[in-house]
């Protein structure tokens, strides 16, 4: 079992390292979706340096407006199963592998008798 106990680190960091992962795509996927939804759609006034000012539209003509909402919920997603349930499950497994065989003093071997019998 000792290769089985040096795998939960590696794993435990793995699985941190994709929360993170996942925390910061919903950040920066939901910071787009609210740029959008609020300042993004509305008319941009541009001022070149020579000539008038005009304005621009905020949203592209073929733009496909589900695309941020649905990489939102995939990144919620990840980082709730992914990170909460990885992490959840790490420790119940832990847990229970703590109650099978727990590290106590009677399981760690003491000093072996010398042949003569003598301590």
């Amino acid at each position: 079992m000792p290769l089985t106990r040096s795998l939960y680190f590696p794993i435990a960091f793995t699985t941190f390292l994709l929360a993170v992962d996942a925390a910061v795509t919903l950040a920066l996927v939901s910071s787009m979706v609210f740029f959008l939804h609020h300042s993004g759609g509305g008319p941009f006034i541009i001022a070149p340096s020579e000539g008038a000012p005009f304005l621009l539209a905020g949203e592209p003509a073929n733009l496909v407006a589900n695309q941020g909402h649905t990489t939102n919920a995939a990144g919620g997603t990840a980082l709730i199963l992914v990170g909460f349930g990885g992490i959840i499950a790490l420790c119940a497994e832990w847990r229970s592998r703590e109650k099978v065989s727990p590290r106590t003093p009677s399981t760690v071997p003491g000093p072996r008798p010398l042949p003569n019998g003598n301590p």
